[in-house]
C-alpha cells in the first residue's frame, strides 16, 4: 500500500505535468483520485492499528497493576519488606513499553499522515491546474481566430456594376491580369480600354487575354488562319486589330489566347477576381438588360482560375 501510493503521488506530480503540456486534465486528475483512495484507505487502517496496539498496551498495564495489587496484600510488614524486585519489574515494564516496535512504527505513521497534503488542498490544486489550461487554450483559440481573415464576395449588379470592376482592374493591376470573354468588340474594349491596356503595359504589368467562342470557331472554314477567318466573319471581333497591335508591341507582356469559351471572368493579380454572366469586352453600360456577377477576395477561387487559364489550350497552336 505504501509503494503504490508513493507511486500514485509521484503519477501525480507527473500527470500535473502532462496536463500543463497537453491540456489533457484527465493525465492529472487520475493519478491524484488514486492518491486520495490511497490516502483515506491508509488513514482508515492507522486508525484501527493505533486502536489494537492501544487496546494491547493497556491490556499489558491493567495486567501490571493488578500483579502488583495482588503482591501488595501477600507483602510482610513494611519493615521487612524488599522492594528491589518490585522496582526492577516496573524498569522492565518502561523498558518494555520504550522498546516496543509498534509504538514506533505509529509514531511514524502518524508522522507521515500529518505530512501528507489535505484532501482539500489537492483539490484547490486541480482546480489552478484545470484554470491555467483553461486560460491557456483560451489564448490559443483567441490568437488562431484573430489569424483568420474571413473573405469578402460582392456582387456586381447588371453592365453597369461588372464594367465598373473591369475598369477598376485596368487602373489598379501591378502584376497580372487575366481578361476572359469570347467576343472582343469595338463597343466593349474602346480607345479607352486600349490606352488603360497600354499603360499597364509599359509599366511591366502581364496582360493576358483569353478569347473566341467555341460554335464560332466550328462555323469558319478551315482556309487560311483561324484568327483573320474569324475576324473577318463576324463584328463581335472587331477589336482584334487593336489587341494584336498591342501583341506585337509588347510581345513578351501581352497574350491573345484562343479559348472556344462562353466563359467571362477577370483575375487582378492576386488580390480579387469577378466572374459573371457580363460580355465586359463585348458592350459598355449602355444597355439594361439585367446582369450579375461574383467579385470575391477568395484565394482558393482565384488560384483556381488562374490554374484553368493557364493549362487552357491555345486553339490557334492547335
Amino acid at each position: 500500500m505504501e509503494v503504490t501510493e508513493s507511486a500514485a503521488l509521484v503519477g501525480s506530480a507527473l500527470g500535473t505535468v502532462a496536463a500543463a503540456v497537453s491540456q489533457q486534465v484527465v493525465y492529472a486528475a487520475a493519478p491524484l483520485t488514486v492518491a486520495l483512495s490511497l490516502n483515506a484507505i491508509n488513514r482508515h487502517r492507522f486508525q484501527q492499528q493505533t486502536q489494537q496496539y492501544t487496546k494491547s498496551a493497556i491490556a499489558d498495564v491493567h495486567y501490571v497493576v493488578q500483579s502488583l495489587h495482588h503482591q501488595r496484600h501477600t507483602l510482610p510488614p513494611a519493615e521487612t519488606v524488599d522492594l528491589d524486585p518490585i522496582n526492577q519489574s516496573l524498569a522492565q515494564l518502561a523498558q518494555q513499553f520504550d522498546n516496543r516496535p509498534e509504538l514506533g512504527q505509529i509514531q511514524e505513521l502518524k508522522d507521515a499522515l500529518s505530512s501528507l497534503p489535505h484532501p482539500l488542498e489537492l483539490e484547490k490544486v486541480i482546480a489552478c491546474q484545470i484554470e491555467k489550461s483553461a486560460q491557456v487554450l483560451t489564448l490559443e483559440i483567441n490568437g488562431q481566430l484573430a489569424a483568420i481573415k474571413p473573405y469578402e464576395y460582392q456582387l456586381a449588379i447588371d453592365r453597369p456594376g461588372s464594367r465598373a470592376v473591369f475598369m477598376e482592374a485596368l487602373a489598379l493591376a501591378q502584376e497580372r491580369l487575366i481578361l476572359v470573354c469570347p467576343w472582343p468588340n469595338i463597343y466593349g474594349v474602346n480607345s479607352e480600354v486600349i490606352q488603360k491596356l497600354e499603360e499597364l503595359l509599359k509599366r511591366q504589368v502581364h496582360v493576358a487575354v483569353g478569347w473566341g467562342h467555341l460554335k464560332d470557331i466550328d462555323k469558319v472554314s478551315s482556309i487560311g488562319p483561324i484568327r483573320q477567318r474569324l475576324k473577318s466573319s463576324s463584328y463581335l471581333y472587331s477589336a482584334l486589330p487593336e489587341l494584336e497591335n498591342l501583341e506585337q508591341k509588347y510581345p513578351d507582356r501581352f497574350q491573345l489566347k484562343l479559348l472556344g469559351t462562353h466563359e467571362k471572368f477577370i483575375v487582378c493579380d492576386r488580390s480579387w477576381t469577378m466572374l459573371g454572366s457580363h460580355n465586359f469586352l463585348t458592350s459598355d453600360t449602355k444597355s439594361t438588360e439585367r446582369e450579375v456577377g461574383l467579385r470575391t477576395n477568395d484565394p482558393r477561387i482565384i488560384a483556381d482560375l488562374i490554374k484553368r487559364f493557364d493549362t487552357a489550350k491555345d486553339l490557334e497552336k492547335q
